[in-house]
């Protein structure tokens, strides 16, 4: 395993039991730059995958898939 294919922590929130939003962080050989990457686990959005170059963009999108996932539980809970 090399520097490109290890993947650090960066955000995670646990939604519910069965549901997780983790935001890793991966360094690239290119100039020295990360790239940030936001999964779902769980839920209505398991699978879903979003990319970002920067940290603020990143944590952004982590906060918004983790809104997005307890909108999800709310609705399946309601119906």
């Amino acid at each position: 395993m090399t520097a490109k294919d290890t993947y650090h922590p960066f955000a995670r929130t646990i939604v519910s039991p069965e549901v997780v939003v983790l935001t890793t962080h991966q360094p690239q050989a290119v100039e020295e730059t990360f790239v940030f990457v936001t999964r779902v686990f769980g839920g209505v959005l398991d699978g879903e995958e979003h990319i970002e170059d920067t940290a603020g963009d990143a944590l952004a999108m982590h906060t918004a898939m983790a809104r997005w996932c307890r909108a999800g539980l709310a609705l399946a809970e309601a119906s």
